[in-house]
């Protein structure tokens, strides 16, 4: 009898322990913030629409007369917000790109028609690029927009040889924007040297930073 007695009041123990523990885990607070935590930016969006993809098959030399009536690519920016932007517009060339050498690629956007080399090299965004082109900056004030059309053939000195044919030409247009409070529009656009020779008034642009 004093066996069971022993027994019943150590499992007693047990049971009051388990008891115990678990309504102490009960008892807990949770405290809530009543008002929002916010971070308010400003609107800063540009609109890209783009038609009419340059495709060219079995393309020759060509002069450029005979370029600058071909089908364009046309493509629109538009600030669509309150701040003011600049905008640089890249041409990528895609590792697709078989032509190894670039020096009779022309390109014209708008009415600036230039060779692709005679462009400013500049760092590419995109991954399968091998390289990349600055073709125009400018900016962009809140709420305008500007249209863009784009031309490329190959030159008329384009050698005809077997590094130029059956080869093939990849790119994307690239455009880069950053946002501004204002656009300054009292500093220029470009810092040019001008000098005197003879009769002839030269204007070095040689270290512009920036074109419209």
């Amino acid at each position: 009898m004093k066996k069971k007695t022993g027994l019943l009041v150590v499992l007693l123990f047990v049971v009051i322990g388990i008891t115990i523990g678990v309504t102490y885990a009960i008892w807990q607070i949770t405290l809530e913030q009543s008002s929002l935590n916010v971070i308010s930016t400003g609107c800063f969006q540009i609109e890209f629409q783009d038609s009419n993809p340059i495709t060219i098959q079995k393309a020759y030399p060509i002069s450029e007369e005979e370029g600058k009536k071909l089908v364009p690519y046309h493509f629109t920016i538009e600030n669509s917000c309150g701040n003011a932007a600049s905008y640089q517009i890249n041409l990528e060339i895609i590792n697709n790109t078989t032509i190894e050498n670039l020096e009779y690629i022309r390109t014209m956007l708008n009415e600036n028609n230039t060779l692709l080399k005679e462009n400013e090299e500049v760092e590419k965004t995109l991954e399968n690029a091998i390289t990349s082109y600055k073709l125009s900056f400018g900016y962009l004030e809140k709420a305008e927009k500007k249209d863009f059309t784009l031309r490329l053939w190959l030159d008329e000195n384009t050698p005809l040889t077997e590094e130029y044919m059956n080869q093939f030409f990849e790119s994307k247009i690239t455009v880069i924007t950053t946002a501004l409070e204002k656009i300054d529009k009292v500093k220029p656009l470009a810092n040019a040297t001008i000098r005197k020779e003879e009769n002839n008034i030269i204007v070095d642009a040689s270290t512009s930073e920036d074109e419209e």
